[in-house]
C-alpha cells in the first residue's frame, strides 16, 4: 500500500476559537487515517499569555501522534521570520503544507513555496461579508497571498462564493468541505440539573448563548431580546458563555436594560456542551458566520437553535425543521421565536432532535475527516 503524505498545518494561534477548535479535532483523527501530520504553531514574542487551554489542546495533540513545532514572530508583521520558517518547512519536507487563518496563510504559505513544497492548500475560514471595508482589505491581502497558494478549501458554500467573488481564485481550484463536529452528546436532565444546582435557578425557561463577546457576535441584540421578554412577565434566565474585548460594555448594557437577575455572564467555561445540553433554547444571534461550529454544538445536544440568517447558517439550518432563523439585529423576531418555542413543548423538542439528526447524516467529525482525506490523497 502507498504511504499516506506528509502533512504540515500552519496557523497562528494563542486562543480556542472555531478555526483553532477544527484544526485541534482533525490532526489527532488524521494520524489514524495513517499520515504523518506536524502542526506548526506561530505565536508572537510580545504576548504573554497563550491560553491554558489552547496550550492544553496542543499537548492532547501532541499526545495522539502529532508532531508540535512552534515558531515565535516579534509581531503580526515580522516577515524577517519567514526565512526561518522556511528553514523549518525544508526539514520537515511535507507533501503538502496546509494553512489557516490571516497569518497562517501569509507567513506559511510564502515560507512554504520558498522552501520548495509543491502543494500548498488554505483552509478559509472567516467570513467578511458583513462589511464593505472587511470586503477590500480581504481583496487586498488575498492579491498577496493566493500567489502562494495551489488549492483553498472553504468550510461553507458562502464562503466558496466569497473566495471566487472577491479573491479571484479560479473556481476550479476551490472545494467546499464542510466542517464536522466530535460527538460529546451528554444526558440533558442530569446537565439540566448540574447548571440549576451551580447558579441557584429554579423552574425557569433556560436560555443561553455561547460566542466570543465581540461586536460581530451580536450579544447586544440578545440583550435587548432579553429586556422584550422581561416586559411580557416571562420567567427566564439567559446565560452567556465567552470572553472578549466587548464582555464590559455588555455587562453595562445588560444592567442599564435591568436585566441583572435574568442574564448571567459565565465567562470562559470548559464545559460548553453541558451548558448547550442544559438549555431549553440556545440563540446564536451573530451579525457573520463562516459556519457555525456552535450550532452544531446545539444540534449534537438535542438543543433547538434560534440563529440568525448571517452567513453560512442557513446552510446548516433548514427554517423550522432543524432550527428557526431570523434576521439579524433584530431582537424582537428573537423574542417572537423564543416565546413560540417557550409554550410550545413539542414543537421544541422535534426541532431538537431534528437538528441531532441533522449532526449524524452530515456533519460528524468521522464524515469531515473522510472528505478532507479523500482530498489529499487526490491531490498531485
Amino acid at each position: 500500500m502507498k504511504p499516506k503524505k506528509k502533512i504540515l498545518m500552519i496557523l497562528l494561534g494563542e486562543r480556542l476559537a472555531g478555526a483553532e477548535q477544527h484544526v485541534f479535532m482533525i490532526l489527532p483523527e488524521l494520524v489514524k487515517f495513517g499520515y504523518n501530520v506536524s502542526l506548526l504553531n506561530l505565536s508572537r514574542k510580545n504576548k504573554k499569555n497563550i491560553s491554558d487551554e489552547f496550550k492544553r489542546k496542543l499537548n492532547e495533540c501532541e499526545e495522539k501522534g502529532v508532531n508540535i513545532l512552534h515558531y515565535s514572530l516579534r509581531n503580526r508583521f515580522d516577515f524577517f521570520s519567514i526565512n526561518g520558517i522556511a528553514k523549518l518547512i525544508y526539514d520537515i519536507k511535507p507533501d503538502i503544507v496546509h494553512t489557516h487563518m490571516i497569518y497562517g496563510d501569509l507567513f506559511g504559505s510564502i515560507a512554504a513555496k520558498k522552501a520548495g513544497v509543491r502543494t500548498v492548500v488554505s483552509t478559509r475560514h472567516y467570513d467578511y461579508s458583513f462589511s464593505t471595508t472587511e470586503i477590500i482589505k480581504a481583496k487586498a491581502y488575498y492579491t498577496i497571498v493566493n500567489r502562494f497558494q495551489d488549492r483553498i478549501i472553504c468550510v461553507s458554500n458562502k464562503i466558496a462564493e466569497l473566495s471566487e467573488e472577491h479573491e479571484n481564485f479560479p473556481k476550479a481550484k476551490i472545494t467546499t468541505i464542510p466542517l464536522g463536529y466530535s460527538d460529546a452528546k451528554v444526558n440533558k436532565a442530569e446537565a439540566r440539573i448540574k447548571i440549576n444546582s451551580e447558579l441557584g435557578i429554579k423552574d425557569e425557561l433556560l436560555i443561553g448563548s455561547v460566542s466570543r463577546l465581540i461586536k460581530i457576535k451580536g450579544i447586544n441584540y440578545a440583550l435587548q431580546a432579553a429586556k422584550k421578554l422581561k416586559e411580557m412577565k416571562i420567567a427566564f434566565k439567559w446565560l452567556v458563555a465567552g470572553e472578549g474585548r466587548e464582555k464590559e460594555n455588555l455587562i453595562l448594557l445588560r444592567n442599564e436594560l435591568g436585566l441583572e437577575n435574568e442574564v448571567i455572564f459565565l465567562g470562559q467555561r470548559n464545559d460548553i456542551h453541558k451548558i448547550i445540553a442544559a438549555l431549553d433554547v440556545m440563540v446564536h444571534p451573530t451579525l457573520a458566520d463562516s459556519f457555525g461550529l456552535v450550532v452544531l454544538e446545539a444540534f449534537i445536544q438535542s438543543t433547538p437553535v434560534i440563529a440568525t440568517t448571517a452567513g453560512a447558517l442557513p446552510e446548516l439550518i433548514s427554517n423550522n425543521q432543524n432550527g428557526i432563523l431570523v434576521d439579524p439585529k433584530d431582537p424582537g423576531q428573537i423574542k417572537q421565536e423564543i416565546v413560540r418555542l417557550a409554550f410550545n413543548s413539542i414543537e421544541r423538542k422535534l426541532i431538537g432532535e431534528n437538528g441531532r439528526l441533522r449532526f449524524e447524516s452530515f456533519y460528524t467529525l468521522e464524515k469531515m475527516v473522510l472528505r478532507l482525506s479523500n482530498y489529499y490523497d487526490h491531490l498531485s
